[in-house]
């Protein structure tokens, strides 16, 4: 597929209350058949996309594919800074903005058609396709639903207990990787304005020569012929720096948006371990409370009641016993307490009284479970075998869904790695055409530099 985005195009669209303005930018796409996906009609096709659109298609790409390096679009906004020595303001509807959108478009569309599996998405192939019920074709997959809540990812962030080393260190290399070049990105934005501001001082050498070949008639040729070589070398530095702008701070920017996509996916896999170890947990507490139902040499619940009635009055005196002896300690420690009271935090006192509260009232509780249990009797065995089964079929199914996470880790694992190997290849073949571009355009202006002195040498030699 050929795919190109042209004619950016600034719409109007009136409703009762609110005037919308945006800009739309024709995507056209051949495809000759040669090998092109089977649902792509043959031919060339048209379509009119806002941004809003391209960024609807990232983000379903995003849910759809978490282990894949997702390639980035422009950034809705350029930053104040941004090129100030050529006065581009962050405008949306500035003429040289939107056509460095539309290129950070292009290129978009050129790395999800080059991938092997975002280019044989049916979605994908739809947008290139049809300009009309396009959106809802993507909303009917749902995939905003299936989105990851930014308070899930922050919870599993958080809580995840065994992190993988290697996920930690991808997540360590992303952010690496974005503030490298951002630091790389401000230092070339500071050396453009500098040159830039240089080369135009240039500009005043040429005034300054012209006015000076007025004067002297002997020299007029020679300080002319300086005039314009020095106006000509001020001149030539802005298609210097647009060439930079292009291929070498947007290209590099791109890879600064990718960190964006490497921690994508390494919040997926932090959710998919936190709900791992959730699932562990669960399976857990759930042979815990199997084990606690039935707990090895238990007697039999056919005991007698005549039995039960009788070691039931045995134990409830032990228990009142020593419930009076617990109600004697606890009130000679506050007695003792109370002398100190004052010289106490509140909180301390507070946890003090709560605390005996709940001793007391776990000791009721301990007295009424007894009284229960002899007096009714436990649980016949029908009841506890149904109990016993209730519980077991819960640990199957707990052990079942567990299972089912940990593979659908694995599988995650495995196509996320898969997918950075093919980034790793990509990033190294970009990163080091992105270099050597830059030095072979400064070695061009540094020849052209050098030619435009050796005239002026000249020049003067001739005075």
């Amino acid at each position: 597929m050929d795919i190109t985005v042209t004619e950016p195009e600034k719409r109007v669209v009136n409703t009762d209350l609110l005037k919308d303005t945006f800009m739309v930018y024709l995507v056209q796409t051949k495809c000759t058949g040669n090998g092109g996906p089977d649902d792509f009609e043959k031919g060339t096709h048209s379509v009119w996309r806002r941004y809003s659109e391209f960024d609807l298609l990232r983000n379903y790409f995003f849910v759809t594919y978490p282990y894949i390096v997702i390639p980035p679009i422009p950034e809705k906004k350029l930053p104040s800074f941004h090129m100030s020595w050529k006065n581009l303001t962050t405008d949306t509807f500035d003429q040289d903005f939107v056509e460095r959108r539309r290129s950070g478009l292009e290129a978009f569309l050129h790395r999800v058609a080059q991938h092997p599996t975002l280019s044989d998405d049916k979605i994908f192939h739809s947008f290139l396709q049809k300009e009309e019920g396009w959106k809802e074709i993507i909303l009917s997959t749902n995939f905003q639903s299936k989105a990851d809540s930014r308070i899930h990812k922050l919870n599993s962030y958080f809580r995840v207990q065994r992190v993988d080393k290697r996920f930690a260190e991808l997540r360590h290399y992303a952010e690496n990787l974005h503030n490298n070049i951002a630091a790389i990105l401000r230092i070339r934005h500071k050396m453009a304005n500098s040159t830039f501001y240089i080369y135009k001082g240039h500009h005043h050498y040429g005034s300054m020569f012209s006015d000076w070949a007025s004067m002297e008639p002997e020299m007029v040729s020679s300080l002319h012929t300086v005039a314009r070589t020095m106006n000509s070398f001020s001149d030539s530095i802005t298609s210097v720096l647009d060439d930079e702008e292009l291929n070498f701070h947007d290209l590099l920017k791109e890879y600064l948006l990718y960190a964006e996509s490497i921690r994508n996916i390494t919040k997926k896999h932090e959710i998919l371990q936190f709900e791992i170890e959730r699932g562990e947990e669960t399976l857990a507490n759930k042979r815990k409370l199997r084990e606690e139902a039935n707990p090895s040499g238990q007697k039999s619940a056919s005991s007698s009641t005549s039995d039960n009635a009788g070691q039931f009055m045995d134990d409830a005196d032990q228990d009142n016993n020593a419930s009076d002896e617990e109600e004697q300690k606890q009130a000679s420690q506050e007695e003792e307490s109370s002398q100190t009271v004052t010289q106490k935090p509140r909180s301390a006192v507070v946890t003090n009284v709560v605390g005996g509260i709940g001793r007391v009232s776990r000791g009721f509780g301990s007295v009424r479970r007894k009284v229960q249990n002899k007096v009714f009797g436990e649980d016949s065995p029908e009841i506890k075998e149904t109990k016993l089964k209730a519980i077991d079929d819960s640990i199957k199914e707990a052990e079942k869904t567990l299972e089912e996470r940990q593979q659908e880790a694995k599988n995650f694992i495995e196509k996320a790695n898969e997918d950075l190997e093919r980034f790793n290849l990509q990033r190294d073949k970009d990163i080091r055409e992105v270099l050597i571009n830059y030095v072979n355009l400064q070695i061009d202006v540094c020849k052209k530099g050098q030619i435009t002195w050796q005239v002026m040498k000249e020049s003067f030699s001739s005075l």
